[in-house]
């Protein structure tokens, strides 16, 4: 569930939504506390634009601190440079966009809820973008950013503000 959580907010960050939080040392990191934020490509499925969308990472720059709290919540503050190239896999167009955040994900100690304070640019993806007011379901984000997420279910419980949506991510794949 975890790992779940981290592709979608480090790809919101990023963010985050494929991609993996890896806690391990990395090259020429002068805090021992950050680790790097390794991210995997992953297919996003078509229940979210109407196509399968491939995220690969050309730019992936980003370091993390986790902590565990006293409640059981677990606290991921993730900055650096992220770059993401997403891939309409049915007819090859693709775009690469910035989402570098910087962003807080506090999973809830449940493991099926988490919250996400993000700002800066991020690729936000929700089953429910559309249902919450977004343009899509995959979309680019700048901006303050502010909401928590059912994570079994890939959708946003509730939000604070609506983003800046910069691109409309699955319009410009399609």
């Amino acid at each position: 569930m975890r790992d779940k959580f981290a592709r979608l907010t480090f790809v919101l960050m990023f963010a985050a939504a494929g991609i993996l939080i890896q806690a391990t040392p990395a090259a020429a990191n002068n805090d021992p506390h950050r680790s790097f934020a390794a991210a995997t490509p992953f297919d996003l499925p078509a229940t979210f634009c109407g196509f399968a969308v491939h995220f690969a990472f050309p730019v992936d720059k980003e370091y993390s601190t986790i902590t565990l709290t006293a409640d059981g919540s677990t606290v991921i503050k993730t900055t650096g440079s992220l770059f993401v190239s997403l891939t309409n896999n049915a007819t090859g167009n693709s775009i690469t966009v910035n989402a570098s955040g910087p962003g807080t994900v506090t999973i809830a100690p449940d493991g099926l809820n988490a919250t996400v304070e993000a700002e800066g640019l991020g690729v936000l993806f929700a089953s429910n973008g559309t249902e919450v007011g977004l343009p899509s379901n995959l979309v680019l984000t700048s901006g303050p950013l502010h909401f928590t997420e059912n994570l079994a279910l890939s959708t946003i419980t509730s939000m604070s503000g609506m983003p800046h949506v910069l691109l409309d991510l699955c319009a410009a794949l399609s």
